[in-house]
């Protein structure tokens, strides 16, 4: 059994989510409530102590920061989307395909990346409250999120593109006993 992060040197929040990177046999990405990302590798051992970063890309809404060491270490990169202490990341998934990757937060975002590239896409907010869960269409055309506000959305990948969220589809009796399809609205 090998142990990533035992020490609490990389992150000292909880892991809220875990996701392998497809058709990656090594690469896993861990979310923490403090609002980072981190890509691991499983062949590579953790730093000994407290890593230290160098930035590697920094874009309007988001930076990814490479850990810097004398070898190659765990964490190799590290993705901060706010500085707000209510950005928790509460789940994170890939497309099908898997070159995207949406994003939900407790600050009430939808973030959709094309991760290959590591460029933000799109982001939509949440009517009020954060977003709890995320997941994509089998066939890649579309985002489900839902939240603290009692409601699911369902995206459009092309919409996401729209800052605000246009183009939301919203069931207001969802999480209430309402009927889902009758009510979804555009």
């Amino acid at each position: 059994q090998f142990l990533f992060h035992f020490q609490r040197f990389i992150d000292k929040t909880k892991v809220t989510c875990l996701k392998w990177l497809p058709k990656s046999p090594n690469l896993f990405l861990a979310s923490h409530s403090s609002g980072h990302l981190y890509l691991y590798n499983e062949e590579l051992p953790c730093t000994p102590s407290a890593p230290s970063y160098q930035n590697f890309k920094s874009c309007d809404g988001f930076k990814i920061d490479v850990c810097k060491s004398k070898s190659t270490r765990n964490p190799l990169y590290k993705w901060t989307f706010s500085n707000d202490p209510n950005s928790c990341i509460n789940e994170f998934c890939f497309s099908p395909c898997g070159l995207m990757l949406a994003i939900v937060s407790q600050d009430g975002f939808l973030r959709v990346f094309n991760y290959d590239k590591m460029e933000l896409i799109g982001v939509a907010r949440s009517y009020f409250g954060g977003f709890l869960c995320v997941c994509w269409s089998p066939d890649g055309k579309y985002i489900v999120v839902g939240g603290e506000d009692d409601l699911f959305g369902l995206r459009s990948k092309i919409l996401a593109r729209e800052i605000g969220g246009g183009g939301i589809a919203r069931a207001p009796g969802a999480g209430r006993g309402g009927d889902a399809q009758r009510g979804l609205e555009r």
